[in-house]
């Protein structure tokens, strides 16, 4: 096995997770950049911060290097991928798939130095390389379920969509013509009136808007019904498509299992065929005598 092949399997470990070293460089990776998240929030409170600024420094330099070495690595070993197998145009189109912009990203403090430009906090998008942790648990086959659910319902979840979107579009165009002569600076353009909305629709009423009309209020009161009858739709529509989902994993696992028996017992019968041959003669078919010991 080459150098650069062990090298994808500790970045890219197996979906098994047989790996302890791969796993453990995977976890290590994981801890660091929750780190950095934590690290990134704590230096916003002034009085953190300034208790030990030069930790937070070395901390941050430590953790870009680090970011830095691995973005290498993963563009280095990424022709070992199937997908990227020649060594030029195949590191060039790993380079642009989103996990590696996003530790491209990660890395900027280090590669624009003098720009004086503060990028730790594009840091926490390295939170999506959570997702690997999924790999090692049972949580990754909820994560293929809602990814499945999601692309066998986009139909159905992009018509809801458009519905939501014509009803925001008509409800602020009437509340606008309604309040515009009562409350100019509130409703004062439709994109201005389509916040309240949003606000209505989703039933959150922040409160900084609200019509004073009598039409406007009618006319808010059944925007606010209507809303939750279709904000209500995608939660029912990806909900049926779990269970629908989950059924089929639980059919799939049942059927292999039965599978996984059969030839268990295949497999006994055979044994036992092979051990009940030995003590018969093959010529005559009568029971050969054992051998005194």
């Amino acid at each position: 096995m080459s150098i650069r092949h062990r090298t994808y399997e500790l970045l890219e470990p197996d979906e098994t997770g047989e790996d302890r070293l791969s796993r453990a460089v995977d976890v290590g990776l994981m801890a660091l950049i929750l780190l950095n998240v934590v690290s990134v929030i704590l230096s916003t409170v002034e009085g953190i911060y300034a208790a030990a600024p030069l930790a937070f420094e070395v901390f941050d330099r430590l953790s870009v290097a680090i970011f830095a070495l691995e973005y290498i690595l993963r563009v280095w070993c990424s022709v070992e991928n199937p997908r990227f197998q020649k060594p030029f145009s195949g590191r060039v189109r790993y380079m642009f798939t989103p996990l590696a912009l996003i530790d491209l990203i990660a890395i900027a403090p280090l590669l624009v130095p003098f720009t004086g430009a503060d990028l730790r906090s594009a840091r926490t998008l390295r939170l999506l390389r959570m997702l690997r942790v999924f790999k090692f648990s049972r949580y990754s086959r909820g994560v293929h379920v809602m990814l499945d659910v999601l692309k066998k319902r986009k139909e159905e979840l992009v018509a809801t969509l458009g519905m939501l979107v014509t009803l925001l579009i008509v409800s602020s165009t009437v509340v606008y013509y309604a309040e515009r002569n009562v409350q100019p600076e509130k409703f004062s353009s439709i994109p201005e009136s389509m916040w309240w909305g949003i606000a209505t629709l989703t039933t959150v009423g922040y409160g900084d808007m609200a019509p004073v009309t009598i039409l406007g209020r009618i006319f808010g009161s059944i925007v606010a019904v209507g809303g939750l009858l279709l904000v209500a739709l995608p939660t029912g529509i990806v909900g049926a498509g779990f269970v629908a989902e989950f059924e089929k994993y639980a059919f799939k696992e049942g059927v292999e299992e039965i599978a996984e028996t059969i030839v268990e017992e295949v497999e006994r019968q055979e044994i036992a065929g092979e051990s009940e041959a030995e003590t018969v003669c093959p010529h005559c078919g009568h029971p050969v005598a054992q051998a005194e010991s």
